[in-house]
């Protein structure tokens, strides 16, 4: 757990920070710890699929669930997604963590170059609209919540296809996924998250947010290749 927690990047303050910036969303970080708890919780159960030699089985997927949805370790380590603190949001993190596992185990046997994307990115998605679903009342009743919804969504699907950019070398290589991404596929990658970027890019491309992704997608390279 403490590996884990050292070498994952905290992205809270990050996207908070582009929020504030680009869509006066506020943040309140005592009134909104279920949003803090729920991304800091997601990179931990990524980095642990990261280390994971291979693609897991139904019964390791099992096992992984378990471990991060565990009331014990919530209580312990993120109270605000504990089932005591909130049955709501302790649901709704049995959810996304049932679909992430089963998307992981569909990307690492698919064969399909096509499918393989898809499901990244679909598993951006998913990532982002449950970090979304941990948001206050407060902060969906505030103005610009519904285009900072949709535009973070977008931006949860285009940045892990680009994280696929880096990690498919990789994981071809460790034998965790069939699917090799050839120098023309990634190109159309690059090109599949500039179309769904494209109505963001003007927000994004601002010295403050355009830094503050730089700074992200910097650490989450570096992380990925320890």
């Amino acid at each position: 757990m403490e590996e884990v927690e050292r070498r994952r990047p905290s992205r809270v303050g990050r996207y908070s920070a582009i929020a504030g910036d680009l869509y006066g969303i506020t943040f309140d970080v005592e009134t909104n710890a279920a949003w803090a708890d729920f991304i800091h919780l997601t990179q931990i159960m990524d980095a642990a699929l990261d280390d994971t030699p291979g693609w897991l089985n139904e019964q390791e997927s099992e096992e992984l669930l378990k471990k991060y949805i565990d009331p014990q370790f919530l209580e312990a380590e993120f109270p605000s997604l504990a089932p005591s603190h909130n049955p709501e949001h302790y649901d709704r993190l049995k959810t996304m963590a049932q679909r992430l596992m089963r998307l992981n185990r569909y990307i690492k046997q698919t064969s399909s170059h096509e499918r393989y994307v898809s499901l990244k990115q679909l598993e951006g998605r998913c990532y982002a609209q449950m970090i979304l679903a941990c948001c206050s009342q407060d902060i969906m009743a505030q103005a610009n919540y519904q285009k900072f919804a949709n535009d973070f969504i977008k931006l949860g699907e285009a940045g892990i296809l680009f994280d696929t950019l880096i990690d498919n070398s990789r994981d071809f290589r460790r034998g965790e996924t069939q699917v090799k991404l050839s120098l023309q596929e990634r190109f159309r990658l690059i090109g599949r998250s500039a179309i769904i970027m494209k109505g963001v890019y003007p927000k994004l491309i601002r010295p403050k947010p355009l830094v503050i992704l730089l700074a992200t997608s910097v650490k989450v390279a570096l992380d990925r290749t320890k």
